[in-house]
Order: structure tokens, then C-alpha cells, then sequence
């Protein structure tokens, strides 16, 4: 139930990126599966962006990036109910889209070391470093931001000052200066 709350992430982040580094260890999370309830119908988009930037293997259950509803019978079945094709929510699949694309371009996220770089947004760093076939990725991501409106970010931890950083999600450019990366989400 924490998927959404940008809040409590970084405790799960962090333990699920050292998990992670272990090489003995696979592991997958989900908010949604036809075994549990569906995650709060209301609060998918925090919920499902909050899983995408997780660290480890990652799954979508069908539905969960349409705003699929549930049967409300009662039953264990109530999970699966058929797949909304005629009432997707377009503007949470289009999201999910675009941070799911994000995650498949950087490994960082799934397989690299984990710092927070900020509270308030939430902001951190993941770093991935592959020696065997000298693969390097580094992202930041902030969770929590408010939409349509500027905001600056600490990234002194990942990024130089005069680097030019691209947002992922909007396209828009920024230099990094005094640490910090001021760009309109």
C-alpha cells in the first residue's frame, strides 16, 4: 500500500537496491496480482510510477496501467474481471508508457546502486556500472512533483555544474548549476 506515497519510498528503495546487488537473489514486485487485491483504483499513477522506478524486476499486472475495475463479487475472483478495452484510462496508460520506456533505456534502475540525493522532492540517484561489457547508465528521478510547475532538484551528488541534463519525461533541457537542475515537469 506504500507504492503511492512518495514518503515512505526510500527505505523500500534502498533495501531493494542492496538486495538487488546480490547476485544470488532475484526477486519481482508488483502492486497488483489476481492472488491479492487490486491496488486502490484512485491512486494508480503515484502507485505504478512508484513501482517502474523500483529497483530489481518489475510487473504490471493486466490492468493496473488502464484503471481496470475490479468484479465486486466478494470472491478471491474479484481481480479478474475482464480487461476494461472500452474505457482505458488513457492519460494513466500514456504515463505508465512513457516511465516503462524510461526503464527499459536505463538499466540504472533496475541494477544500480541507490542514493537519495533530497527529501523534499524525493529525489535520488541510481548508478550502474557493468565491467564485464563496460555498460555505464546514471539516472535522477524525483517522485512527488507537482505537474506544470518548475521545480528545482539537488543533483550535486550525480551531476556537475555546467553539465546540460535532459528530462526524460518532458524532453526539456537544463544546466546544472550550484548542484542544483531547475526544470518545469
Amino acid at each position: 500500500g506504500i507504492a503511492g506515497d512518495p514518503s515512505a519510498l526510500e527505505s523500500t528503495y534502498s533495501s531493494y537496491a542492496n538486495i538487488a546487488a546480490d547476485p544470488e537473489w532475484n526477486f519481482l514486485s508488483y502492486i497488483s496480482s489476481h492472488d491479492t487485491d487490486l491496488f486502490d483504483r484512485n491512486d494508480l499513477m503515484d502507485a505504478a510510477t512508484s513501482l517502474l522506478l523500483s529497483p530489481g524486476a518489475v510487473q504490471i499486472f493486466y490492468g493496473d496501467e488502464t484503471k481496470r475495475l475490479p468484479l465486486n463479487t466478494g470472491t478471491d475472483q474479484d481481480t479478474r474481471s475482464m480487461m476494461n478495452w472500452g474505457s482505458f484510462d488513457n492519460a494513466l496508460r500514456t504515463h505508465l508508457s512513457k516511465v516503462g520506456e524510461f526503464r527499459q533505456a536505463h538499466p540504472a534502475i533496475g541494477a544500480g546502486s541507490h542514493q537519495q540525493l533530497d527529501d523534499l522532492p524525493y529525489t535520488f540517484m541510481r548508478d550502474y556500472i557493468n565491467a564485464s561489457d563496460g555498460l555505464c547508465d546514471k539516472i535522477v528521478a524525483a517522485v512527488g512533483l507537482t505537474p506544470n510547475a518548475s521545480s528545482t532538484l539537488d543533483v550535486g551528488g550525480a551531476f556537475a555544474d555546467g553539465e546540460l541534463i535532459r528530462d526524460a519525461y518532458t524532453g526539456n533541457t537544463a544546466t546544472v548549476s550550484g548542484g542544483q537542475l531547475t526544470l518545469t515537469i
